[in-house]
């Protein structure tokens, strides 16, 4: 298991004196209610920051192992076979399944649904830390890959396909 070491470093004043229930500032919020409920919304959208963060290291580093574009363009072929591809796949698959389903990135916390107020701090700290366009980055890149990837392996499997077409002829005649 490799270590990762991502942290996000945002302060949280109350200030009961506020005008609105909340102010967002690049590296602090002021609250107007200390209340537990809004710590909770804060630490959620905090933790989705650093886990959207975590995310897009992780499609970097793969975005980096797939080099079969030079071998193509050197070699005319592909040597990466076709078990490999499929973990490829697998492993993209996997990643886009662990950010969706288990980040909640989609859902709304319970606590946001009876208080409009904690739902506009929800709403806006969502906004704040680009949630939304942090992840559609992310899904255009693993889409790209898993594209990518996927022609590649109807090309393996057309090329060993074709071999036993030759198997066939060869065994008939």
């Amino acid at each position: 298991v490799e270590k990762v070491d991502i942290s996000q470093y945002y302060e949280v004043y109350v200030d009961s004196s506020l005008e609105k229930d909340y102010a967002l500032r690049d590296d602090f919020i002021t609250i107007r209610e200390g209340s537990i409920a809004s710590f909770e919304i804060i630490a959620f959208s905090l933790a989705h920051t650093v886990a959207m963060e975590y995310y897009e290291r992780i499609t970097e580093k793969f975005f980096q192992k797939i080099n079969f574009y030079d071998d193509i363009k050197k070699l005319g072929m592909i040597r990466m076979k076709e078990k490999e591809l499929l973990q490829f796949i697998a492993e993209l698959l996997s990643i886009k399944h662990k950010i969706v389903n288990e980040l909640y990135l989609f859902d709304k916390p319970e606590i946001v649904w009876d208080d409009i107020r904690l739902e506009r701090l929800y709403t806006s700290l969502y906004a704040f830390f680009d949630i939304s366009d942090r992840f559609k980055s992310i899904e255009y890149k693993l889409n790209f890959m898993n594209e990518n990837i996927t022609f590649l392996y109807d090309v393996l499997h057309a090329r060993k396909s074709h071999s036993l077409e030759w198997v066939v002829i060869f065994l008939i005649g």
